[in-house]
């Protein structure tokens, strides 16, 4: 069972924070956690999204994609200092796929 509590981290580290979403047709929108603790909102991406900031380990990590059409595909991916962190996808009608996680 996967803990829900921020993992103790031993040495803080800095480093790049890439999102990485894509979809299979049409549009989609996003809802992302920014590098000032933020969450934030586009609507209506047609194509490849891409999103960097710098971060700490231990920092908390999220994006989330829905289709905009039916029988649609979502990807979203997080990676930290070029390791991929959370990856998920999602198809059907107006799919879902969400990724979150702390930065280790």
């Amino acid at each position: 069972m996967a803990s829900l509590f921020k993992p103790e981290i031993k040495k803080s580290l800095t480093g790049s924070v890439q999102y990485k979403v894509c979809g299979s047709k049409g549009s989609y929108n996003l809802t992302y956690h920014d590098d000032d603790d933020k969450t934030c909102q586009l609507s209506e991406v047609q194509k490849k999204w891409l999103h960097f900031f710098e971060s700490k380990t231990g920092n908390y990590a999220y994006v989330a994609a829905q289709s905009n059409v039916r029988k649609g595909k979502v990807v979203v991916r997080i990676y930290f200092r070029g390791k991929l962190v959370k990856k998920n996808s999602a198809s059907g009608d107006y799919a879902i796929a969400k990724a979150g996680g702390y930065l280790f």
